[in-house]
């Protein structure tokens, strides 16, 4: 499991991860005060995001009561990864890319003083 970035968000830290080259990315958050003592994950790492497409195939067999892990989440792939600090918190801003060209951002967001972290994703087709 490679850590692809640690980033600080008040007392936690957002630690993103990828199994391997072009798997999908995950996230873990954990307190800053345990930093040395995290140990590594032992089970599949879970998407950042879930998206659907028509035609998805789904792995494990949810006979259609789950979408999640589709087929179209297993083509995710990062595209770029930057973080935004500002006095008055942090975002960090990940754009991932579908083989069929959509482009998904995931927004992670620490305002200084909030007692929660909030997130969220947008979807862009580009065909």
């Amino acid at each position: 499991m490679e850590i692809l970035k640690d980033y600080i968000l008040g007392d936690t830290i957002a630690r993103y991860l990828q199994p391997g080259p072009g798997e999908p990315v995950g996230l873990t958050l954990f307190p800053a005060a345990m930093a040395g003592q995290i140990a590594e994950k032992s089970s599949a790492l879970d998407s950042l995001v879930q998206i659907k497409t028509v035609g998805d195939t789904y792995p494990g067999g949810s006979a259609g009561r789950s979408l999640r892990n589709g087929g179209t989440v297993a083509t995710l792939t990062l595209e770029s990864q930057r973080e935004d600090r500002t006095d008055a918190g942090v975002t960090v801003v990940t754009l991932l890319r579908t083989h069929q060209g959509c482009l998904v951002e995931h927004h992670l967001r620490w305002q200084s003083g909030a007692a929660g972290i909030g997130a969220h994703a947008d979807r862009e087709s580009l065909n």
